[in-house]
């Protein structure tokens, strides 16, 4: 692909999409030239072009602010021959980092007093993050739309405790599936109809979990997306695994009895704007089905209406694109299956989750969760 080059530096945008609705967007910079001499900001200057990064740590809330007005106070004080990058520097590299933490951005003296006395004051847009520097990774459970042909063949072969996971769920799904989920996942094509998808993510998702975890690695949270709440739980130790078994199978085999009456799509958008949009055409038969991020939204309904949109946002150059699903989960559409779904899942055991398990269905997903079905 030519990457013509001008006076500047060259540079490509680079996007990425994933199955389920993931997107990654990159921008890629021509390398510096080798050798090219290192620019050094002259003693007593007062800020590089640009803005600079200032990181602030404390214990508390109460003493995060008060730091703030510390520095504030100090930065004020200081005589023209004061650095804010070498300042900018000293908290990064030469602070330790405590558990609550923020950071301000400022390219001068003045900016930068200003900014820390908002955090001090606690006019910042966002609150304090805080630190857990013992709890481990989030570990995420994709949903449906995430599959491809043979996407379990490499680690059925050359994982033990993959295959030894999956020889354990084999007969739990066989006997409430009828189907075999080691050939689904061996299988040269891509498995088909959602009582046989989802199942066999399940399986997949909970395998790879335990592998991890022979690896050494163990989550501090899990969190889960529509069907990845079955695999999320029984990771947890929410659910044990044979009634994790019982609730993707019974869930996916309602499901069938909608499938092919309507479908999915994800769109660039944020929530809001597609409900604007849904009701300025006067669309009924379409939904906000998942607020994927604050910038990307999953809308389900009717095939032909989602297809439609789909349509509409691609000739306005808006990335958009149908799920690979043929059920419009997460919508109106699945109602009519709910009581029958929770009379099936009735002799099941929740536990008590051995992590934190955060579920997408709360209005916080930080909230306990409610294992009590």
């Amino acid at each position: 692909t030519p990457w013509p080059s001008d006076n500047g530096p060259r540079r490509a945008a680079v996007s990425s999409y994933g199955f389920s609705g993931t997107n990654v967007h990159a921008i890629l910079e021509q390398a510096p030239t080798e050798g090219a001499p290192e620019v050094v900001a002259p003693a007593g200057t007062p800020a590089l072009e640009g803005m600079l990064f200032f990181p602030l740590s404390s214990s508390s809330d109460e003493a995060l602010a008060e730091t703030a007005t510390r520095l504030a106070d100090w930065v004020d004080a200081q005589g023209p021959e004061f650095s804010i990058t070498d300042l900018a520097y000293t908290l990064s590299r030469r602070r330790g980092h405590r558990r609550v933490r923020t950071a301000v951005l400022a390219g001068t003296r003045e900016e930068l007093s200003a900014a820390l006395r908002e955090v001090a004051g606690s006019e910042v847009p966002h609150p304090a993050a805080v630190g857990h520097d013992d709890r481990g990774p989030v570990w995420v459970f994709s949903g449906q739309g995430s599959q491809w042909a043979r996407m379990g063949a490499d680690l059925l072969a050359n994982e033990p405790v993959f295959a030894a996971t999956i020889a354990e769920i084999e007969p739990l799904i066989a006997a409430e599936s009828g189907f075999s989920v080691t050939e689904a996942m061996t299988a040269p094509e891509v498995v088909t109809g959602i009582d046989r998808v989802q199942p066999t993510l399940f399986a997949i998702q909970v395998a790879l979990a335990a592998t991890m975890k022979a690896y050494g690695v163990t989550p501090g949270a899990v969190i889960g997306h529509s069907l990845g709440e079955s695999a999320a739980s029984v990771v947890a130790g929410a659910l044990s695994i044979e009634d994790g078994v019982k609730v993707i199978c019974r869930r996916s085999k309602l499901m069938t009895r909608i499938s092919g009456a309507g479908a999915m799509a994800s769109v660039e958008l944020p929530a809001q704007q597609v409900l604007s949009e849904l009701t300025s055409r006067g669309i009924n038969d379409v939904v906000v089905a998942v607020m994927a991020s604050p910038q990307s939204t999953v809308i389900g309904g009717a095939t032909q209406t989602v297809r439609d949109l789909v349509a509409i946002w691609e000739e306005r150059d808006i990335m958009a694109r149908e799920v690979a699903v043929d059920v419009a989960s997460h919508s109106p559409q699945v109602e009519p299956i709910l009581d029958e779904l929770t009379e099936a899942l009735e002799d099941i055991s929740p536990l008590e989750p051995e992590v934190p398990y955060y579920s997408a269905t709360s209005f916080d997903p930080r909230e306990e969760p409610y294992c009590d079905a």
